[in-house]
C-alpha cells in the first residue's frame, strides 16, 4: 500500500529536459489540482489526469498525474499515489510526498483478496459444577462478513471463522431485583 497523494505534494523529476538532452533539470513542484469534493487529511485527493507545476525549468513548468490504483477511484478516476508515475513537460518522475497515514492498496478490477474463514472455536459454556449453562448466545464480529447470533446450550463448535473475527459469549439475567 502506498500514502495517498494530496493537492499539495510534491512530484519529482530527476531530468526534465524538454526535448534537448544537453539541458536536464532535476524539478520538484506540489500538485496543483485535486478532488473537489473528496479530502484527504483536508487537502484534496490526488487523481490520475491532476496537473501539478514546478520550478527550475525552461519550458511549461508543468507535471501530470498518469500511474493510480488500478482498483480505487475518485470521481471515476484513479486515486494517485505516493511511487506512482507522472509526466513532467519533459521527463517522467513520480508522487515523492503524500498523507502519513492515509494508505491505497493495488487491488485491481475491485477484487478484493481473499481471507481465509478456515478456523474453528470450540466454546463449553459450563458453571463450576460443569452443568450447561442455557441460552447463552454467541456473537461474532468478523471484519469480513456478517455472521447471525447463534443460540446455545452448554457447548458449541463455530467453524468458518477468520483469524480476525472476535467471538462474544452472552448470556442474559436470569434473575433480576431491584430495591
Amino acid at each position: 500500500m502506498a500514502q495517498a497523494g494530496r493537492k499539495g505534494d510534491q512530484a519529482h523529476c530527476p531530468a526534465d529536459s524538454h526535448g534537448c538532452p544537453a539541458c536536464p533539470h532535476d524539478v520538484i513542484g506540489p500538485a496543483v489540482e485535486g478532488s473537489p469534493d473528496v479530502k484527504i487529511n483536508g487537502r484534496e485527493a490526488l487523481r490520475v489526469g491532476d496537473r501539478g507545476a514546478h520550478g527550475a525549468c525552461c519550458g511549461p513548468n508543468q507535471w501530470q498525474a498518469v500511474g493510480g490504483a488500478p482498483g480505487v477511484f475518485i470521481n471515476g478516476q484513479r486515486a494517485h499515489r505516493v511511487g506512482d508515475d507522472v509526466a513532467h513537460c519533459g521527463g517522467d518522475g513520480a508522487l515523492e510526498t503524500g498523507s502519513a497515514n492515509v494508505l491505497i492498496g493495488d487491488l485491481a478490477g475491485g477484487v478484493a483478496v481473499a481471507v481465509a474463514h478456515d478456523q474453528t472455536m470450540d466454546i463449553d459454556y459450563t458453571d463450576a459444577m460443569g452443568r450447561a449453562i442455557g441460552r447463552a448466545v454467541v456473537h461474532i464480529v468478523c471484519p469480513h462478513k456478517k455472521w447471525p447470533d447463534q443460540e446455545f446450550s452448554g457447548e458449541v463448535t463455530l467453524t468458518g471463522l477468520c483469524k480476525d473475527a472476535a467471538v462474544l459469549v452472552l448470556k442474559p439475567l436470569q434473575r433480576f431485583t431491584t430495591d
